[in-house]
Order: structure tokens, then C-alpha cells, then sequence
């Protein structure tokens, strides 16, 4: 019986021991994928957002730690215009295919149309109200958007046409004391943007050489530019950092100093 009990003892702590061990690997491949993936949210966020930049002229401002631009809410081309006001085809349950709008344009939202007599080649204009349902009498088969615009022009029509709006990614130190990447879309009706909603995190603090979000800005010439002006930017690198809430106890992957572990991401988007 003594034996029969030294034995089971035996097999139960070897087992315990290995239940252990399976419990720090999982723990720290949780943690390692958790890390792995906000950093790479992160930097494929910002750059799905600056690969949808039509042009480096729709970069607005920036910095290290935020970046504004006009992103494409839709395209189309026009079926008319009149002082004031664009028609242009929208999307329809008939299978439209010539108009596509993500979302639907609102006061405030930027409009760009092909001129080919303008010197740098689009008319740029505002959305002042809502837009309505209309006609579109150079397709007859589509749908059409009447869209007043704050600008007294006309255009032809058959011309290509671009609505943008604004949008800010930033990184910020949010209410757990923790930091974030967060994004902010332009509110027309209000005049300032909307409440900072979280689309990534948590990263390392911002600052340092080891910030937890950067930004880096180069010219055509592969040049990096400190103080960048929008209109020169060619190239931008996005860094990202985080690190785990516990140490990593994996073989080959141990924290050092019981520290916690720590990883990053890297992609760079030219600009069109």
C-alpha cells in the first residue's frame, strides 16, 4: 500500500508538473497573438486608409503621432449639371455598376470633378446639402443623385466625379491609461470630428524610441522629411509596437528578466 501511494504520488506531481507546463505555453501563445496581432492591426489599418489616398494633395496634415486625410466615400460620373448643382449616377437595385458609393454622401464632403481645362485637371467643390433622388438623363438606365454643392459652377456631363471625406488617425492615451490608435471621421454638421473610437491597441506608450506609434514621412527622392509638407510626401513608414500584460515563459520565447514580451510592425505605403 506504501508503495501503491509513493507511486500515485509520483505520477500525480509528473502530471501536474506537465499540466503546468501546457498552461504557460498556451498562456504565452495567447499573449504572443495578442500582442502580434494589435500591433499588425494597427499599421494595416493606417495602411488600408493611406493606400485609399487618391493623391498626396489629400493629405492634410502630418505627424509623427497622427495623420488627416480625405479618403474616398465614392465615385461616379456626372448626367448633368446646373448652377450649384451635380446629378450623377448612384447605385440601384437595377445593377448600376457606373456609380459606387460606399457611403452615402453628406454636407461637408469634398467633390472632385474631371476638367480637363483646369490647371491641375479637377474642379474641387463642397457638398452643402443632402443629396436627392433625380433623374439621370445621359444614362438613362441608372439611377441619379441630385447633390448640391457650395460652389457656382457647371461642368459637362459624363465627367468622372470623386467625394471625399475627412479622416484622422491618431494615437492617444485613453481613460485605462493604456494607449490606443483611434480614428476620427469629420462631422460636418457639428464642425469638428467625431469622438475618437479605438481601432487598435493596446501599444506602448507614445514617445521615445521605442513609441508604441510613428510615423515617418519621406519625398520621391527616398529624402526622410522632419517638418513634412504634405505635397512632398512619396513614402510613409508605419511602426508599430506592444507588449504582453504577463511575461513569456516559452522555450526559445522566455521574457527576459521576467519581463514582458515584446513585438512590432512595420509596412510601408507610397502615395500615389
Amino acid at each position: 500500500m506504501i508503495v501503491s501511494l509513493v507511486v500515485t504520488g509520483i505520477i500525480v506531481a509528473l502530471a501536474a508538473g506537465a499540466g503546468a507546463g501546457q498552461l504557460r505555453v498556451l498562456r504565452g501563445i495567447s499573449e504572443i497573438s495578442m500582442v502580434r496581432t494589435q500591433v499588425s492591426q494597427a499599421a494595416l489599418v493606417t495602411a488600408g486608409v493611406l493606400r485609399d489616398v487618391a493623391s498626396r494633395h489629400h493629405i492634410l496634415v502630418a505627424l509623427d503621432s497622427a495623420i488627416e486625410v480625405a479618403v474616398t466615400t465614392g465615385s461616379s460620373i456626372t448626367c448633368r449639371s446646373d448652377t450649384a448643382r451635380v446629378v450623377v449616377a448612384r447605385p440601384s437595385a437595377a445593377g448600376n455598376t457606373i456609380g459606387a458609393f460606399p457611403e452615402t454622401p453628406q454636407p461637408g464632403d469634398g467633390v472632385e470633378i474631371l476638367d480637363v481645362d483646369s490647371t491641375v485637371g479637377h474642379i474641387s467643390a463642397r457638398v452643402s446639402h443632402a443629396p436627392v433622388a433625380a433623374a439621370c438623363e445621359r444614362f438613362p438606365w441608372a439611377a441619379g443623385w441630385n447633390v448640391a454643392i457650395a460652389e457656382l459652377f457647371v461642368v459637362q456631363a459624363g465627367m468622372p466625379v470623386r467625394f471625399t471625406r475627412r479622416l484622422r488617425l491618431s494615437v492617444y492615451r485613453a481613460s485605462d491609461s493604456r494607449w490606443y490608435l483611434g480614428m476620427r471621421e469629420w462631422n460636418a454638421a457639428q464642425g469638428r470630428f467625431n469622438t475618437i473610437q479605438p481601432v487598435a491597441g493596446p501599444l506602448l506608450p507614445y514617445g521615445g524610441q521605442s513609441s508604441g506609434f510613428r510615423l515617418q514621412y519621406r519625398d520621391s527622392t527616398g529624402a526622410l522629411l522632419v517638418a513634412p509638407d504634405p505635397s512632398r510626401i512619396a513614402l510613409v513608414t508605419v511602426v508599430a509596437r506592444g507588449d504582453s500584460r504577463r511575461p513569456v515563459r516559452i522555450a526559445g520565447m522566455r521574457s527576459a528578466n521576467g519581463m514582458a514580451h515584446r513585438d512590432s510592425a512595420l509596412v510601408s505605403i507610397p502615395i500615389r
